[in-house]
């Protein structure tokens, strides 16, 4: 990418490197963009506290629960089977159908009225009318 000659001189996202949104500044190098990520400007900037929270041991189990949750869904998503991927598909389609059919069904039994008349709705391609 070209970049003009003076583009890299001064501050105020009016150059090229490292750009902080929340304070509008750019950084040429990444150790200045970090050391600003810490600094005291951009955690007020963020609305970030400076201070550090001792975890409890139920704050560790929880994460470790997040990340070995998250794990497992990465695994599932990254099944390089075409068939298994199909399937999974297949079946989450219909886990949706179902939950609109039910739903949909609901609405009718809500809308009848006391003369035994029912309204009709028409699902096309997903859309209710």
């Amino acid at each position: 990418m070209l970049v003009p000659a003076g583009s890299a001189v001064g501050k105020r996202g009016k150059g090229a490197g490292f750009y902080c949104d929340a304070c509008d500044l750019t950084f040429k190098d990444n150790l200045q963009f970090v050391e600003h990520l810490n600094s005291k400007q951009h955690l007020v900037a963020t609305g970030q506290t400076g201070e550090v929270r001792r975890a409890t041991l139920e704050d560790v189990r929880e994460r470790l629960e997040y990340l070995k949750r998250k794990r497992d869904e990465e695994k599932a998503r990254d099944t390089v089977d075409l068939a298994t991927r199909l399937d999974i598909a297949r079946e989450q389609e219909e886990a949706e159908r179902a939950e609109k059919r039910r739903k949909r069904n609901e609405k009718r039994r809500k809308t009848k009225d006391g003369q035994g008349h029912v309204k009709i709705e028409v699902e096309n391609d997903g859309i209710i009318c």
